[in-house]
């Protein structure tokens, strides 16, 4: 298991769910020369499982719940002096207190009725975007525009962090218990005044009661903890537990910031268009539209820090191209699908990131290097079927497939004692499913001059499948596009 990979591949895939959303205009279609395309829109897309193995070179599909692969190492760091400590002197209160009419008379502290239980941990990966794209017709069936997405995040928090299968509790009165545990001992009352002490419900706790009532009377009975130690986060920091396991600075994710991404520089060319200048065609039969385009992704977008632990690398920061083709394919005045391919071309980055042995995923002494990073060139088909409703409402899906290929982490200079390609991803693929409702006045626009020209959607998608640590990511979506006539006849 590699927990470190994990983390980059998930968010690194992030990116590839949301780049067919945030950069050109997702139809055949180009307006009349002198058309001004204003696009804007936001973006929500959050995680907390993902698919699949995350090692190079291995495959496989099931979902985990996110933060899973991090629960044998934290196990490890729980297992603390401090409780630790306590087995040997509660274990002679076990033994000075024993007589044969205990309910249990040679009961023994074991590691079956005295632990901390099981970790678990649960992440969950946050990213907003406001996708920001313009484009003009400059002469027919040619268009030409930029793109540039604002971000805000990625943030990783802990969504759930706790123990199970535990016997031990935080002790709500150690006051009462430091007074109780001393009456069978002095040398026992800072156990009663310790921050751990076994459940009421576990076997040690009964006993224990037992035990204190047959001795000292109803009156002197224990107040031992209802609940184990796993209610999550405060909890465990409540013991220095959390710092123990995640290491610090580790639990704190940061403020989510706002950041822009790269600039693209598209241009499009309309190859074929059967159902004329409309955007959407008003006879019977059948109809079609495919246009060509590609892309030039500068590297204006700020990569960021290494961050923590837990924080997420920015998809930004990356030159590269892209070669796309939109076709539309038209059924009469009422159904139309859509069919998209893409490839897009990532360069590599030097960029900060933690260097981290996946021996040791959680140690603070990690080196922050700056280290050259290919996240791997990506692929997006798309179907999107939709049924028009009257003239300007319309409901399809959505259904896409999207891969990106194996992230490489190479040294910068002398290598340091973990080599960077630790951090190298599989390659990873996602099936994506959704559903869209669309708003458009551009047929109305067409005939009537003062209808202002434009469209809204609104679409919620949601990873089916997928393989190399993909996000079982959903995202949510609206956008707006404005379509304002500069020059030509309106």
């Amino acid at each position: 298991m590699r927990p470190f990979r994990a983390l980059l591949g998930g968010a690194s895939l992030l990116g590839v769910l949301a780049a067919p959303l945030v950069g050109q205009p997702r139809s055949a279609y180009l307006p009349p020369p002198g058309t001004l395309v204003v696009q804007v829109g936001g973006i929500d897309t959050r995680f907390d499982a993902r698919f699949g193995s995350t090692g190079v070179g291995r495959a496989g599909s099931a979902r985990t719940l996110w933060g899973s692969e991090f629960e044998a190492a934290i196990q490890q760091r729980l297992r603390l002096p401090s409780i630790e400590e306590l087995r040997a002197p509660l274990d002679g209160l076990l033994q000075a207190t024993a007589d044969t009419a205990a309910p249990t008379p040679g009961l023994r502290v074991t590691p079956d009725n005295f632990r901390l239980g099981g970790a678990h941990v649960r992440l969950q990966s946050e990213r907003a975007t406001l996708p920001l794209s313009l484009g003009l017709t400059v002469l027919p069936r040619i268009s030409v525009g930029a793109a540039l997405p604002l971000y805000r995040g990625s943030r990783t928090r802990i969504a759930g962090l706790g123990l199970d299968g535990g016997t031990l509790g935080l002790n709500p009165d150690t006051v009462w218990n430091r007074v109780r545990f001393a009456r069978a001992g002095a040398e026992y009352a800072a156990l009663g005044a310790g921050r751990l002490l076994p459940t009421r419900g576990s076997v040690l706790g009964r006993e224990l009661q037992a035990r204190f009532r047959r001795r000292f009377g109803a009156a002197d009975t224990l107040r031992l903890p209802a609940a184990t130690l796993g209610a999550g986060v405060e909890g465990l920091d409540s013991l220095g537990l959390a710092a123990a396991a995640f290491g610090p600075d580790s639990l704190d994710a940061g403020a989510p910031t706002w950041w822009l991404g790269d600039l693209e520089l598209f241009a499009r060319a309309q190859l074929l268009n059967t159902a004329g200048p409309a955007a959407y065609p008003t006879g019977p039969g059948l109809a079609l539209r495919s246009t060509v385009s590609g892309a030039l992704r500068l590297p204006t977008g700020d990569a960021g820090g290494a961050g923590n632990l837990f924080s997420t690398p920015r998809d930004a920061g990356h030159g590269g191209f892209s070669a796309r083709l939109d076709n539309d394919l038209f059924l009469g005045r009422h159904f139309w699908a859509s069919v998209v391919a893409e490839y897009r071309a990532v360069a590599a980055a030097e960029l900060a990131r933690w260097v981290v042995s996946p021996a040791a995923p959680f140690d603070s002494a990690a080196a922050v290097r700056i280290v050259d990073y290919d996240p791997g060139d990506e692929l997006v088909i798309e179907l999107a079927p939709r049924l028009r409703f009257g003239e300007a409402l319309s409901l399809g899906g959505r259904f896409a497939y999207l891969s990106r290929g194996e992230g490489v982490f190479n040294d910068v200079g002398a290598a340091g004692e973990i080599p960077a390609s630790v951090l190298n991803t599989a390659a990873r693929t996602a099936q994506v499913a959704g559903v869209e409702l669309r708003y458009s006045t551009l047929p109305a626009a067409a005939e009537r001059q003062r209808v202002l020209p434009l469209e809204v959607s609104f679409e919620y998608l949601a990873t089916l499948a997928g393989s190399g640590g993909a996000p079982a990511a959903r995202i949510a979506q609206i956008g707006v596009s404005v379509f304002p006539r500069l020059w030509g006849r309106r």
